[in-house]
């Protein structure tokens, strides 16, 4: 179950000094060079390969803030950023490249990203918004890896985690540990293919899961797979997207609960669908006019927008061609295409919070 090609050692070794320095709070304009970044006001829309839309929603709009990554070239594997919610104020709050996977916790007071434990093992690290004191979730020993940065329950104080190991494939699965204290570690389900956690149900009794399927076609390296949930105590597994709409991943983990729970996000053949959890009420919100190909979609705290990458028609959307790209909002019906951050680099995995 290969993740997403972080360098475990010289990931905690940077991502540490980065954070024990602050060194990683500098505003991005200088940090990402040639790669300006402006508001959804004065963007110009060159680098989206062709999508030209007025921004018809109003930046006054786009409340909280949200943390995106850059992935390829200078970047690396993923480096994490923070920004208002217009796309303003941005700022870097990690080493570059020394991580992925980055989420907000529920109640926006940390950043939940990748990390590497003292044995080289992947685990989750948990930091300030400012990328500052950082602490890592210890492991059991053993073999076994846990990537639990996309979902935690305040309701249970479980983090929801995929499992694997390079050594024993019996441990590859959905996994809960305590957010406490990082213990009482439970295996719900076994994996035989990639299993990647992406939400808990708001009241805690459900996790939701991407699993690759055999056969469905994938983007270079990411599979392509199906979303799943599962009950918190390991039963009632099913699945919830149909056979006929495969789930893209590309570096994230296949979709997003809406924050009332009754809807998930997610991409299929560069478009932008939503579905009920029961697998109900498909529906395809958007799709790019000029051939643009959605990634990596995400909600607004309140559920009325979605927010999500746009790669040039015809890209592939991988760290090793890494598209110069955008982030741009939608109204949660696919209508009112409005630019939020605009660069010459690749950007993905965007998560949002309300205000605090």
């Amino acid at each position: 179950m290969p993740r997403r090609n972080v360098n475990p050692l010289l990931a905690l070794l940077v991502s540490l000094a980065c954070f024990a320095t602050a060194a990683c709070t500098s505003s991005s304009r200088s940090e990402a060079g040639s790669s300006a970044t402006a508001s959804a006001a004065s963007l110009a829309p060159s680098s989206t390969g062709g999508v030209a839309p007025s921004p018809t929603i109003a930046a006054g709009e786009l409340t909280g803030r949200i943390l995106f990554t850059r992935a390829g070239g200078t970047y690396g594997d993923e480096t994490v950023f923070t920004a208002d919610a217009d796309g303003t104020n941005e700022r870097r709050i990690t080493g570059v490249g020394m991580t992925c996977c980055p989420r907000w916790s529920p109640d926006g007071k940390h950043v939940l990203m990748a990390a590497s434990a003292p044995d080289g093992r992947i685990t989750t690290g948990i930091a300030d918004p400012d990328g500052s004191h950082l602490r890592t979730v210890p492991l059991p020993p053993g073999t076994l890896n846990l990537g639990c940065s996309q979902a935690l329950s305040l309701v249970t104080g479980r983090l929801a985690c995929e499992g694997w190991s390079d050594t024993k494939s019996g441990l590859n699965g959905v996994y809960t540990v305590r957010a406490s204290d990082e213990g009482g570690v439970v295996q719900l389900t076994h994996c035989s293919e990639e299993c990647r956690v992406f939400d808990f149900s708001p009241d805690g009794s459900e996790i939701f899961f991407f699993r690759a399927v055999e056969g469905f076609p994938g983007i270079g390296d990411q599979p392509g797979g199906s979303l799943f949930v599962i009950s918190a105590g390991g039963t009632d597994l099913h699945r919830i997207t149909h056979a006929d709409t495969p789930v893209e991943v590309t570096g994230n983990s296949g979709g997003r609960l809406s924050p009332d729970g009754q809807q998930i996000v997610f991409t299929s053949s560069g478009a932008i669908w939503t579905i009920h959890p029961d697998g109900s009420g498909l529906t395809k919100v958007f799709e790019d006019a000029q051939g643009g190909l959605a990634i990596t979609p995400t909600w607004s705290p309140d559920g009325r927008f979605i927010l999500f990458g746009l790669d040039p028609p015809g890209s592939l959307a991988t760290i090793d061609d890494a598209p110069a790209n955008g982030l741009y909002v939608i109204e949660a019906d696919g209508t009112h295409l409005t630019p939020v951050v605009l660069s010459e680099d690749w950007k993905r995995n965007p998560d949002w919070i309300a205000a605090r």
